[in-house]
C-alpha cells in the first residue's frame, strides 16, 4: 500500500489532515518536501490549508521551491 492510498484512508476515516508533529509539520509539509505529487493534490482537493506554518515559520511553499511540487501549490 502506497501514500496515497493512505491518505485516501485516512481521509475517509475522518482523520485530521492538519495534525503537526513535533516539529510544526503537517502532513502537507512532509507530502511537498518529498515529492509526493499525488498526495500533495489530494490533500488540496480536501481543503488543507496550505499557510500552517511549522515550528520554523515555513509554510508548504517555502518548503516546496526547490521540488516540482511549487507548481501545483501555485496552480491551486
Amino acid at each position: 500500500m502506497g501514500h496515497l492510498e493512505i491518505v485516501k484512508i485516512l481521509i475517509e476515516k475522518k482523520a485530521s489532515i492538519e495534525t503537526s508533529d513535533h516539529d510544526g509539520r503537517t502532513p502537507f509539509h512532509i507530502s511537498c518536501s518529498s515529492g509526493y505529487e499525488q498526495v500533495v493534490e489530494m490533500l488540496m482537493q480536501h481543503n488543507v490549508n496550505p499557510n500552517i506554518a511549522d515550528n520554523g515559520g515555513n509554510t508548504a511553499l517555502h518548503i516546496s521551491c526547490t521540488e516540482k511540487i511549487v507548481e501545483i501549490l501555485l496552480e491551486n
